[in-house]
């Protein structure tokens, strides 16, 4: 490894290296084709919208992880009015979300170029046995020092125990010579805030941030990361 000033670089998984949201589209629509419920923009943008919510509730430490696998697609069919197991409807899901993978564009190439330079960890939130069958389909595995996810953690990011725990897994550690890299504001962003390590927010589709979230860098394509890194290394 260089002498560089940073060393440790903690990168999201979802919408930051693999496309989350092509793999949620495509696995929702064969979970509906299964269980005869019309794939519909109605359909689909009430899931959404119910989905969404209970991520932002767990973020808040307002729910627990297990109440979004045992209730979104509960919520979702008494609002639909749709009858079908709701547990069976997410084991389905889930059987279909960890099948192959989507990369989010430059991110392996991102990764390849820099990962001989910097220790790597995936800091991830979500189900183990669905992000290990995509990380593996993926073969992305190999990049990184370790990968951290909630499922096993006990925390979601961005709780600030979450990073503590990843933390205490890497020898030497420092807060000063790490930095987070993720889409997210509220989980990737806030939680790197949380936790005194420098912040990357991978902006792709030019948002406006309207929150009081402010990340120390912003870059629109993930492999503008080399530049900051760069900045970082040389000021």
């Amino acid at each position: 490894m260089k002498n560089n000033k940073i060393k440790n670089i903690f990168i999201d998984l979802d919408n930051t290296i693999l496309d989350f949201a092509m793999q949620e589209e495509v696995s929702l629509k064969k979970t509906f084709c299964k269980i005869n419920l019309p794939f519909t923009k109605e359909n689909i943008d009430e899931y959404y919208k119910i989905n969404y919510k209970m991520w932002r509730l767990l973020e808040q430490n307002l729910i627990k992880r297990e109440d979004i696998f045992e209730n979104r697609f509960l919520l979702f069919f008494k609002e639909i009015n749709f009858d079908f197991d709701p547990i069976e409807a997410e084991r389905i899901y889930e059987h279909f979300l960890g099948e192959g993978h989507f990369l989010v564009h430059n991110s392996l190439k991102l990764i390849k170029e820099i990962y001989l330079d910097y220790d790597l960890y995936i800091a991830t939130n979500g189900i183990k046995h669905i992000q290990d069958r995509r990380i593996d389909s993926s073969k992305i595995r190999k990049y990184f020092k370790k990968i951290f996810i909630s499922d096993e953690i006990g925390f979601s990011k961005p709780d600030k125990r979450f990073f503590e725990a990843c933390f205490k897994q890497i020898k030497n550690f420092k807060n000063e010579e790490t930095i987070i890299v993720g889409d997210s504001l509220t989980s990737d962003i806030q939680g790197g805030i949380n936790s005194n390590i420098k912040t990357v927010w991978l902006n792709k589709n030019n948002m406006k941030n309207d929150t009081t979230i402010k990340p120390d860098f912003e870059i629109r394509n993930i492999y503008e990361l080399k530049d900051i890194l760069h900045i970082l290394n040389t000021n």
